[in-house]
């Protein structure tokens, strides 16, 4: 109300004076010295928050660096045992099951372990078939090659081969007269 009743030159003065007076200029560069303040208090404390985090992050990238590479020997120590212990005695044993061969041992424990029962296997298997083999060819009593074989090995070596045929006459009564057991010692 006291500055309605100012002449206009008056308000003019006044405002001047507010504007670029002493006082508004020393209240002026007390706020800008209190803003410089606290923009380098601030900037200063952000530059020590942004050393702390970088030196923070340096840190956890090297332990993420460290964990990466040993994550990544591992992984192929992994690969090279698994390759060395069983994909390549696997591959092997295939190989071996094709042909109808014994397994060599190899590998991890548990392979070794399947390799020796499968070698226990094939042998009783062979020594079988072997057995099999040699009753189909051969007379039970007498150990001599039968019709069957002989048939059998004509086919392939028909200029090579000869058949002997014995007969004798009244066995049937020798084995009445003396048993059997008698008439197969003598065949």
């Amino acid at each position: 109300p006291e500055e309605s009743s100012l002449s206009r030159e008056q308000k003019r003065t006044l405002a001047h004076d507010l504007v670029f007076g002493d006082e508004y200029t020393s209240r002026k560069l007390a706020i800008r010295e209190r803003v410089q303040s606290s923009s380098s208090l601030l900037v200063g404390s952000l530059r020590e928050d942004l050393l702390r985090i970088d030196a923070q992050l340096g840190v956890y990238l090297t332990s993420m660096r460290v964990s990466v590479i040993l994550l990544l020997s591992a992984i192929l120590f992994l690969t090279v045992a698994i390759n060395y212990l069983l994909l390549r005695p696997i591959a092997l044993h295939e190989k071996s099951i094709r042909k109808g061969e014994p397994l060599t041992p190899g590998g991890a424990r548990e392979l070794r372990y399947l390799t020796t029962t499968y070698n226990t296997m094939y042998e009783k298997n062979y020594i079988q078939t072997q057995n099999l083999q040699h009753e189909a060819k051969t007379d039970g009593l007498t150990g001599v090659l039968n019709r069957a074989y002989y048939d059998e090995l004509l086919v392939t070596h028909r200029r090579d081969s000869a058949l002997i045929l014995i007969d004798i006459d009244n066995f049937k009564s020798f084995n009445d007269d003396f048993g059997p057991e008698m008439g197969d010692a003598v065949l």
